[in-house]
């Protein structure tokens, strides 16, 4: 059997030894939903349970004739025996072959930053994940299954991320922070500390102008989206930028 390496980050994408697998391949998204559901779970899964996922909203006949059709495919696009019968009547992932993904190199690396003590290493860990994450988990899929995993994820990559835009710029390199803050600003834009980080990346970068357009930028859009004002904080360093 051929290795499998899936990239969940995103749209999702699997790679079957070197080969990369079409959306014509796929021939429908619930069949690589399925393939990315199994993947996720790790374990045997029942029809039902499988059902109950991917077409939550049909009758069981319905959902049957949609489980063989798309079971069918999955095969198709990958290779038979990708997917076993358990004597059970549950359906896994073949566990005789190899099915890796970006999602478990992820996990894996936040964990190894979390078990470190070593700054250093922590940050390279902290930087191996962030790079590693390329936009919401299966962007392009809106069943309630994954939702969870989505929100687990972002949240971790929004530690990741501020954890390294704040050594960023503890240690003067205000640049290389002042990417890491917009990030953080482009997942969520109503973040006091994405907007604290880039005022004070301006201002460590001479760019007053710039820290003040942004935090008026800022303080409209919370007027306008939360009815919100700026923290104490924010206003604070607006007050040190005008002065400069």
């Amino acid at each position: 059997m051929p290795p499998v390496r899936a990239f969940a980050f995103g749209r999702g994408g699997v790679l079957v030894g070197e080969r990369q697998v079409s959306d014509l391949e796929w021939r429908s998204e619930k069949s690589k939903e399925m393939f990315f559901f199994l993947l996720m779970k790790g374990e045997p899964e029942g029809k039902e349970e499988i059902f109950t996922a991917l077409w939550p909203d049909l009758p069981e006949s319905k959902c049957n004739s949609n489980f063989h059709s798309s079971l069918y495919r999955l095969r198709r696009a990958l290779f038979h025996e990708c997917v076993i019968r358990e004597a059970s009547g549950t359906y896994a992932l073949n566990p005789r072959g190899s099915f890796t993904s970006d999602v478990q190199d992820f996990r894996r690396t936040m964990a190894e930053s979390e078990a470190t003590r070593e700054d250093e290493v922590r940050a390279a860990k902290l930087e191996q994940a962030v790079a590693l994450y390329r936009g919401g988990f299966l962007s392009s899929t809106y069943s309630e299954w994954a939702e969870p995993i989505r929100r687990e994820l972002e949240d971790q990559f929004v530690e990741a991320l501020n954890e390294l835009a704040a050594g960023k710029l503890a240690a003067g390199a205000f640049e290389e922070a002042l990417v890491l803050f917009k990030t953080l600003e482009g997942i969520d834009p109503y973040s006091d500390a994405a907007a604290f980080g880039i005022m004070r990346c301006h201002l460590g970068l001479n760019d007053t102008a710039a820290g003040a357009r942004h935090y008026r930028r800022y303080r409209q859009l919370l007027r306008d989206e939360l009815d919100e004002e700026p923290s104490e904080r924010l206003v604070a360093l607006y007050r040190d930028v005008a002065r400069n």
